[in-house]
């Protein structure tokens, strides 16, 4: 039942009826603030969770590749580099030995910012929200995006023992999505100073 097919098939499913009532694009925030809770509770409620998330992110992110590729394009460089954060990520957890135990960690960490992105997200299509808890909404995604991905990861980049557990992975994996997080960081912290001028 728990399987790579048929969480593809309920992605596609759930999207579709989005599709079918005009507000596909609501339905795929909620899929990937749904994704990333499920991913923060396996992460915590079994010891060893890998397999469960590989599955999880794996079945996820090729849906997302079809979703860019097929609804949205690639008319920008953000949609550009998560397809490639993407395909990185699919390829490191199921093709590297060595990123495959580590992977789960950090990816948690990211998991775990994704909830108040999309939750943020979600508000923003949602008609008649108060534009007071938009801007706490963005403050909340803002703060804790700056806290974890941008020191905690430099610090865990910079630190050499989980530089010797990624080994080669560290330059084809590790590096590139620490960038585009940093490039997501800046541009976050950029709406959030224009929003409050």
């Amino acid at each position: 039942m728990y399987n790579i097919c048929n969480l593809l098939l309920s992605y596609s499913l759930f999207h579709h009826v989005g599709h079918s009532v005009n507000n596909q694009k609501i339905f795929m925030t909620i899929i990937k603030l749904v994704v990333s809770l499920c991913y923060c509770y396996q992460y915590y409620a079994y010891s060893d969770s890998f397999e469960y998330l590989n599955i999880l992110l794996t079945s996820f992110f090729l849906y997302d590749i079809f979703y860019i590729t097929f609804f949205v394009g690639f008319r920008t460089l953000v949609f550009n580099m998560v397809i490639y954060h993407h395909l990185c990520i699919i390829y490191a957890m199921n093709f590297d030995p060595i990123v495959s135990p580590s992977a789960t960690y950090l990816l948690g960490l990211g998991e775990f910012t994704n909830i108040f992105m999309y939750s943020h997200y979600l508000l923003l299509q949602i008609k008649n929200i108060p534009s007071y808890i938009i801007k706490y909404s963005l403050y909340i995604e803002m703060t804790s995006y700056v806290l974890v991905r941008c020191f905690y990861f430099t610090y865990v980049i910079l630190s050499k023992e989980w530089r010797d557990t990624f080994d080669i992975s560290f330059y084809y994996f590790v590096i590139p999505v620490y960038f585009m997080g940093m490039f997501w960081g800046k541009n976050l912290m950029y709406q959030f100073y224009i929003k409050n001028k």
